[in-house]
């Protein structure tokens, strides 16, 4: 158990740096660490009210090719998951205006030109 502890520490601690990063401090943030159906890791979120879950698998499963096993690139993914966060939300809305999606586009854009150099 406290190397899952240990592992959780570093995912979250690493999802932080990135949530930092790209500017998605408007989101509160929760964690856990439990089993899920597949996947190494996961995150759930809401634009409604600006909350996210990003969960650890504790029980991972084997090796998966095309997927981060390290703690640190799992928890850059689904930070990611997180910077694309609007589209996803728009995506599977029954409407979306092109205002949103642009909304969205502009967001994401801004984020970006603060990362790249």
């Amino acid at each position: 158990m406290a190397k899952i502890n240990k592992d959780f520490e570093i995912f979250k601690r690493e999802f932080e740096k990135y949530r930092q990063c790209f500017g998605l401090t408007g989101f509160a943030t929760f964690y856990q660490c439990e089993p899920i159906a597949e996947g190494f890791a996961h995150i759930d979120y809401s634009l409604d009210d600006m909350s996210a879950i990003v969960t650890l698998n504790s029980e991972p499963p084997a090796r998966v090719e095309g997927y981060p096993q390290d703690f640190r690139e799992l928890a850059k993914h689904e930070a990611l998951h997180l910077l694309l966060a609007r589209y996803d939300w728009y995506a599977f809305k029954r409407f979306v205006s092109r205002e949103n999606l642009q909304e969205a586009n502009e967001e994401l854009v801004v984020k970006l030109v603060g990362l790249i150099p």
